[in-house]
């Protein structure tokens, strides 16, 4: 998965504000650029609406929670307040020939697109059968050591830790 880094604004007088449109799953860190400091992330708006007062309003986010595609805030904003969030965003949809894919190493693109897409489409060619045979079990073998790559390539890459730290169960 790829991660993303984008801000979003929340409205004076509001306390929630939806993800960007590329947003997948996860919210992996908040953060005020006004402020300089990293809003604490609740696991639910239960947790995070525990003690609240509808009355009160905040020129600064101490807390928010994620729930759905909606980013939700500790009280209601009393200006503006424009967040800077990282998260998992959904990989690009392939439909020309000029788009290119995010989430995968350059070096596996070929053998896990190409390959993939022909161990698909390859019985519907008018080869001979044995040939189609053969070049279905190339393409499935080329397709599954791409497989392991991408795996290892995944277990052995640098990840952003999450920002919740759940010392206790809220829920």
């Amino acid at each position: 998965m790829i991660q993303y880094e984008k801000d979003v604004t929340i409205s004076a007088g509001d306390r929630s504000v939806s993800m960007p449109s590329d947003f997948h799953h996860d919210l992996l860190a908040c953060y005020d650029p006004e402020r300089k400091n990293y809003p604490t992330i609740r696991s639910n708006t239960r947790v995070l609406y525990r003690d609240y007062n509808a009355a009160e309003s905040v020129s600064e986010v101490s807390e928010v929670a994620l729930e759905g595609e909606t980013l939700f805030i500790y009280r209601k904003a009393a200006k503006d307040i424009t967040l800077t969030v990282s998260y998992y965003g959904k990989p690009t949809t392939l439909a020309d020939d000029n788009d290119e894919p995010t989430g995968l190493p350059e070096h596996l693109q070929n053998d896990l697109l190409v390959s993939g897409t022909l161990i698909e489409f390859l019985p519907e060619s008018s080869d001979d059968i044995q040939v189609k045979e053969a070049r279905k079990d190339y393409h499935i073998q080329r397709h599954l050591i791409a497989r392991k790559r991408l795996k290892e390539f995944y277990i052995n890459a640098p990840k952003q830790q999450n920002q919740i730290i759940r010392l206790q169960r809220d829920y």
